[in-house]
């Protein structure tokens, strides 16, 4: 969506630096989330976002667990039946 949506209108556009890209995507996410209706839900990406309750949330881990999480060596396990 965003390549065909958004990254193709580029070239319409001569961006100055990437700090105007990112303006430029954060304008076209805001649009986009708030207007284009889902096929599955029928609704818009920010309508289906409303209707998370409370306890549907989960916080995450804090950051030390995060970035432990993205440095470590994957431990590779067999699974059994």
């Amino acid at each position: 969506l965003v390549e065909r949506e958004f990254e193709s209108a580029l070239k319409f556009q001569a961006a100055n630096t990437l700090e105007q890209i990112n303006t430029w995507a954060a304008q076209w996410m805001r649009f986009f989330n708030g207007t284009a209706v889902h096929t599955r839900t029928r609704r818009t990406r920010y309508g289906v976002w409303q209707l998370i309750t409370p306890e549907q949330l989960r916080l995450a881990p804090s950051v030390e667990v995060c970035r432990e999480l993205a440095v470590c060596t994957p431990e590779y396990r067999k699974v059994s039946h």
